[in-house]
């Protein structure tokens, strides 16, 4: 799910209306909360790094100036944070994939198969498909070639779909070229 945010929000909020900015935060806020979380992989450092770019958009507002192009600017505010989060808190490596028992309907869980990309690959992941951004945009948010990031969903679309294949797939069993 993409965020709209109208223009007319951005262009009040970037002329100082403080209450267009807090509406677009409101609305901006669980989009934040889930790009970081599908980056860290961890909730409560999400959460910080979203609010620590929605504490940088509400302070940078005045700077954007094309209103149009809000929602890649604040994705970028957004991805940055999150990478900045993953440094100061030194994210573990999440434990290798966990799978449901036969008894619980043999499901993987997703979000751990996510745990095997690169983290520039779940980075283009994320961004495609919980924001639904297209490759030139996560482009622009991550500020590589466009070619890159197709490589990059091509790439985890790969591993994804191996991982994924299986109903009951042991850590052990995940294939070299993936892990």
């Amino acid at each position: 799910m993409r965020l709209e945010v109208p223009a007319a929000e951005v262009v009040a909020a970037r002329e100082g209306d403080r209450e267009a900015l807090e509406r677009i935060l409101e609305a901006a806020w669980p989009h934040a909360y889930r790009i970081a979380l599908g980056i860290v992989r961890d909730p409560s450092i999400a959460a910080d790094a979203a609010q620590d770019a929605a504490a940088s958009a509400y302070r940078t507002i005045a700077g954007i100036r094309d209103a149009g192009a809000f929602t890649g600017w604040f994705y970028r505010i957004v991805v940055r944070a999150a990478h900045a989060a993953v440094r100061r808190e030194r994210v573990p490596f999440v434990p290798p994939l966990r799978y449901a028992d036969a008894s619980s309907d043999d499901r993987i869980d997703i979000a751990r198969a996510l745990d095997h990309l690169s983290s520039s690959e779940r980075e283009a992941v994320v961004l495609h498909f919980f924001a639904g951004l297209d490759s030139r945009e996560i482009a622009r948010v991550c500020n590589v070639p466009d070619g890159t990031v197709r490589y990059r969903l091509f790439s985890a679309k790969r591993k994804l779909r191996v991982l994924l294949s299986s109903t009951i797939l042991l850590a052990s069993e995940v294939p070299a070229h993936v892990r």
